[in-house]
């Protein structure tokens, strides 16, 4: 893992684990977090994300960081579950990283059992306060 991801985040002893969840916050490691969060098999960084609609390649730039790479990528989005835009499961596509684009209560809860599998498994999450964007016109 880059040292970078080591001066922003928190390390744990053995894996990031979702103990509960606030509508703008999470209970990780019994550590409250508001906000938003990506979620790496030993460690959890914030997230400069307000919105579902705030998730693209830019704000998922790390994953080309990782090493070993994510096998799977764990999408909270929210209050309700919504797909992924076009360009962004392109994104995904091109790097051969799974997706699961979840609820936010039901992607922490797969979120914890990949990890606990010891799966390569990302998880970028949105509070689940967050309420589902309209439908963007534009999506296919």
């Amino acid at each position: 893992m880059c040292a970078a991801l080591h001066q922003f985040s928190c390390l744990c002893e053995r894996y990031v684990l979702h103990h509960r969840y606030l509508p703008h916050a999470f209970l990780v490691n019994n550590v409250q977090v508001e906000g938003a969060i990506l979620c790496l098999p030993h460690s959890w960084l914030l997230w400069d994300v307000q919105s579902f609609s705030d998730i693209t390649p830019k704000t998922l730039a790390i994953l080309d960081l990782l090493d070993p790479p994510p096998e799977v990528l764990v999408v909270g989005c929210g209050a309700a579950m919504k797909p992924l835009p076009q360009q962004l499961q392109e994104f995904l596509r091109a790097r051969n990283i799974a997706v699961e684009s979840l609820d936010t209560r039901n992607a922490l809860s797969y979120f914890n059992f990949m990890n606990d599998e010891g799966r390569q498994v990302v998880g970028a999450l949105l509070p689940a306060g967050v309420a589902a964007a309209p439908a963007d016109s534009t999506d296919p």
